[in-house]
């Protein structure tokens, strides 16, 4: 398999995941990425396209992270607070 043709065919999100819906019966992997995975492209390039592919979903979580992230800290800022200073005591 091409280089270029697997970056162009992982470029879409449905050829790296199957829908949420389908994961109990096909499991979350789809059979290109499979196929991908297990391939002779030499192993950097292969970690090259995962971390290429894998920054799109960390720049499409990272809004739903950070809102997520300040209501968990909004709610649990007490019990937070307590663990710092049981952690870090004071001189």
């Amino acid at each position: 398999m091409n280089l270029l043709v697997v970056k162009v065919r992982l470029w879409r999100n449905e050829l790296v995941f199957h829908p949420i819906r389908l994961w109990p019966v096909h499991g979350p992997f789809t059979p290109l990425w499979r196929e991908f995975i297990g391939s002779n492209i030499p192993f950097a390039s292969r970690v090259n396209i995962i971390s290429y592919v894998g920054t799109y979903y960390a720049i499409g979580a990272a809004r739903i992270m950070t809102i997520v992230s300040s209501f968990i800290i909004g709610w649990f800022k007490g019990c937070m607070y307590k663990l710092q200073t049981i952690a870090l005591p004071h001189h």
